[in-house]
C-alpha cells in the first residue's frame, strides 16, 4: 500500500512538471504572437505611411491649387470701364478680347483716343511664367520687324485686396490668320502672308529666338492689311543676349499647340531648333491653301485646290520632313527655292512678290551711323560714334568719291580712323571758330550720304549673292531632270 501511494505521488509530480512545461511553452508562444503581431504593424506602418503622406500632399496641392483659382476668379477685378496708367500714359479698358494660359487681353483706348491690345498677367501665377511674361515684352519692346508685334507701353496695377497685374499695350489688330482663312485667302494673297511670316521667323531666328507656337490664331493682322504680324512670344525660348531674366526655358520643354507642333515637339525630351517654327509654318502653307491641316501621308494637296499653285507642294514636302535636320533651312534658302519653282512654272506675280522681298530679307539688320558726340583734342575734331565704325563704310567717306560740300582743306580725305568708334579731322593751328562750327556741320551731312551708299551697296551685294543662288538651284533641277529623262529613255529601250 505505501509502495502504491509513493508510485501515485511521483506520477502526479510528473504530471505537474510536465503542465509547468506546457504553461511556460504556451506563455513563450503568446508573447511571440504579441512580438510579430507589434513587427507585423510597424512594417505595415512603414510601408503604408509614403502613401498616405503622398495621398495627402497631392489632395493638398490640389485643394491649395483650386482655392488659388478660386481666388483668383471670384476677386479679378479687371473689367471694362476701368482706368490705368503707366509713366506717360493713361488707358481705359474697353472689353476683355482674348484669354489664354494665364493671361487676359483687353481692348483699350489711351488719352488720345488711340485703340490699343492690353495684355495682363496675374502677379501672382508663378515666378517662371512671370520670367517667360517679362523676356517676351523685353523682346517686342526691341523689335523693329514689320512682321514682329511691337510692344509699346508697359506697367504694373494693383486694384483692391492684393489684386496686382503685369501688363503690356501692344497694337490693336483687325483679325487672326484663324479669321481670314475662315472667310477665304487668295491664293497669292496666302503666298504673300507666307513670305511675310518667313521674314520674321527669319528676324527671330537671327537673334536666337525659337517662337515654339506658331498657329493661326498668333498671327495678326491690321485693318484691311495682309502683312502678317507675328505674336505671343509668351513660351518662346530666347537666346542668352535676348534673355532679360533666367528661365529654364530648354529646347525640350512640350509647351506648344500639338495641332501645328513638330515632331519632335511631340517626344519626350524632343529639341526644338528654328526648323521646328519651319515645320508648324509648312503647316499654315498647307491649310491655307486645302483649310486643313495636313496629318500623316494622306493630306490634302494644293494642286487639288489650285493646279497653277502645284509647285508649291514641293516646297511643303521639304517643310514637312519628320527629321528636322532634313527640312529646308535656313529662310533664305526657302525663298530661293520658291522664286526657281515659280519660274519653272511662269508664275510671274509671284516673281514680282519675291523680287520685291529678296533684298529686305537677306540684307541684315542694320543700324544707321550717327555722330554721339565730339570734341576737340590735339588740334583735332574727334567725332565720336554711335557704334564700331565698318571699315567699307570708312572708305566711302574717306574716298570722298561722292557729292558733297566742304571746307577747303578739310574734305573727308582728311579723315582718320582711331579706335572702333572714333573719327578724327585734322586742323591746324590758325583755324578759326567758322571754319570748325562748318566742318562739323558738313561731317554729319556727310554720314547721311554714306549712309545712303553703304546701304545701297550692301542690297547690291545681296542681289548678286542671291542670283548665284538661284543659278546653282536651277543648275541642280536641271541635273536631275535631265537624270530622269535618261532613266526613262533607257527604261523603254
Amino acid at each position: 500500500m505505501a509502495k502504491a501511494n509513493e508510485t501515485i505521488s511521483t506520477f502526479q509530480k510528473t504530471l505537474e512538471a510536465k503542465n509547468e512545461a506546457l504553461r511556460e511553452e504556451e506563455l513563450r508562444l503568446t508573447q511571440q504572437l504579441a512580438n510579430n503581431q507589434k513587427q507585423y504593424e510597424a512594417l505595415m506602418k512603414e510601408l503604408t505611411s509614403p502613401v498616405i503622406a503622398v495621398q495627402s500632399a497631392v489632395a493638398g496641392d490640389v485643394a491649395m491649387k483650386v482655392n488659388r483659382f478660386q481666388q483668383v476668379v471670384s476677386r479679378s477685378l479687371l473689367k471694362g470701364g476701368m482706368k490705368i496708367k503707366t509713366a506717360f500714359d493713361e488707358y481705359k479698358l474697353i472689353g476683355q478680347i482674348g484669354q489664354g494660359g494665364c493671361g487676359r487681353v483687353f481692348s483699350a483706348k489711351n488719352s488720345d483716343g488711340e485703340m490699343f491690345a492690353i495684355k495682363f498677367l496675374d502677379k501672382h501665377i508663378g515666378r517662371t511664367k512671370l520670367k517667360r511674361f517679362k523676356n517676351e515684352i523685353n523682346f517686342c519692346e526691341h523689335s523693329s520687324h514689320v512682321n514682329i508685334v511691337k510692344v509699346v507701353d508697359r506697367g504694373y496695377v494693383e486694384i483692391e485686396n492684393n489684386d496686382e497685374y503685369i501688363f503690356c499695350v501692344m497694337p490693336l489688330y483687325e483679325q487672326s490668320l484663324r479669321d481670314k482663312m475662315r472667310a477665304g485667302v487668295q491664293h497669292q494673297t496666302a503666298v504673300d502672308i507666307f513670305l511675310g511670316l518667313l521674314q520674321g521667323l527669319q528676324y527671330a531666328h537671327r537673334k536666337g529666338i525659337i517662337h515654339r507656337d506658331i498657329k493661326p490664331e498668333n498671327i495678326m493682322f491690321a485693318k484691311d492689311s495682309t502683312v502678317p504680324i507675328i505674336c505671343d512670344f509668351g513660351i518662346a525660348h530666347f537666346s542668352e543676349e535676348n534673355m532679360e531674366t533666367t528661365i529654364v526655358t530648354k529646347p525640350t520643354d512640350r509647351l506648344a499647340n500639338f495641332q501645328y507642333s513638330a515632331p519632335e515637339q511631340r517626344e519626350k525630351g524632343g529639341v526644338t531648333t528654328p526648323q521646328t517654327d519651319i515645320f508648324s509654318l509648312g503647316l499654315i502653307l498647307n491649310e491655307m491653301f486645302t483649310q486643313s491641316v495636313p496629318q500623316g501621308l494622306g493630306y490634302k494637296t494644293i494642286q487639288s485646290v489650285a493646279p497653277q499653285y502645284d509647285y508649291l507642294d514641293d516646297l511643303f514636302a521639304k517643310l514637312y520632313r519628320q527629321n528636322p535636320n532634313e527640312r529646308l533651312y535656313p529662310e533664305q534658302k526657302i525663298m530661293t527655292e520658291l522664286r526657281v519653282l515659280a519660274e519653272a512654272k511662269g508664275n510671274r506675280e509671284q516673281i514680282r512678290s519675291l523680287n520685291a522681298m529678296t533684298q529686305d530679307a537677306e540684307l541684315p539688320e542694320i543700324k544707321p551711323m550717327e555722330m554721339i558726340d565730339k570734341r576737340y583734342q590735339n588740334n583735332s575734331i574727334v567725332f565720336v560714334m554711335n557704334q564700331d565704325v565698318p571699315y567699307d563704310w570708312f572708305t566711302i567717306m574717306q574716298g570722298g568719291s561722292f557729292s558733297h560740300t566742304s571746307v577747303l582743306g578739310f574734305d573727308s580725305n582728311t579723315l582718320v580712323m582711331h579706335g572702333k568708334r572714333e573719327i578724327v579731322m585734322p586742323m591746324r593751328y590758325d583755324s578759326d571758330m567758322s571754319t570748325i562750327r562748318d566742318s562739323v556741320g558738313y561731317f554729319k551731312e556727310w554720314v547721311q550720304i554714306v549712309n545712303a551708299i553703304y546701304i545701297g551697296k550692301l542690297k547690291n551685294e545681296v542681289v548678286l549673292r542671291q542670283q548665284k543662288a538661284e543659278q546653282l538651284r536651277k543648275s541642280e533641277i536641271a541635273k536631275l531632270e535631265r537624270e530622269i529623262a535618261i532613266k526613262k529613255m533607257l527604261s523603254q529601250i
